[in-house]
């Protein structure tokens, strides 16, 4: 079955953005067109937010996974500025600590998604998509009140397509459903087909 129509099915949206101490989770409620959580959680609290608000059968799952890019250098502005510039030394010592911090954020997403797909959960890996969103687009983009974190942001993210993709069924399923008058009659000339005069 194809994402969209998981998505289409599902009431629970869940966008995770994995995270070596804590990850961004954002729980979306279809029946209510509302986020539900968006915060950050480790391991432990991820699995009970989760488990605690979204039963299997109702939830579709989306995980920002970068290493489905097969390499942990794919932004091209991973590099800090002037790198070419350091030492042999510092360059080596920097490139070691990023392979093990980007192997150990890896190995907590892939975790994540294994323990939620054992416990029956639907999971959508996603690669990351470039051009961040900051707190001012976040807020313009959602409606949302707060900019809230990086890790918050790019959960919601990784699930907004198919918020979205919710927003328009729904639009559509109301265009398509015939206005009634207070006699409990069809409007003439309201449907989805209705054709109004120029």
């Amino acid at each position: 079955m194809s994402q969209l129509k998981i998505a289409q099915s599902a009431r629970y949206l869940v966008g995770i953005d994995p995270d070596i101490e804590r990850s961004g989770v954002a729980i979306f409620d279809n029946d209510s067109y509302s986020f539900h959580t968006l915060k950050v959680a480790g391991l432990s609290e991820l699995q009970l937010l989760i488990f605690g608000q979204c039963p299997p059968k109702d939830t579709l799952i989306v995980v920002e996974a970068g290493w489905l890019h097969g390499s942990i250098m794919y932004n091209k502005y991973s590099y800090p500025k002037g790198f070419d510039k350091w030492s042999d030394h510092s360059r080596l010592a920097w490139m070691f600590q990023r392979g093990s911090d980007v192997g150990r954020n890896f190995g907590i997403g892939q975790t994540i998604c294994a323990v939620l797909r054992t416990n029956g959960y639907t999971i959508e890996e996603r690669k990351p998509v470039s051009g961040k969103w900051d707190a001012n687009t976040f807020i313009r983009i959602t409606g949302e009140p707060k900019g809230h974190n990086e890790e918050i942001r790019d959960a919601v993210r990784t699930i907004y397509p198919l918020i979205q993709y919710q927003l328009n069924i729904k639009k559509s399923r109301q265009q398509a459903q015939p206005q009634t008058t207070t006699n409990g009659k069809a409007k003439k000339g309201r449907g989805a087909n209705a054709r109004t005069k120029s």
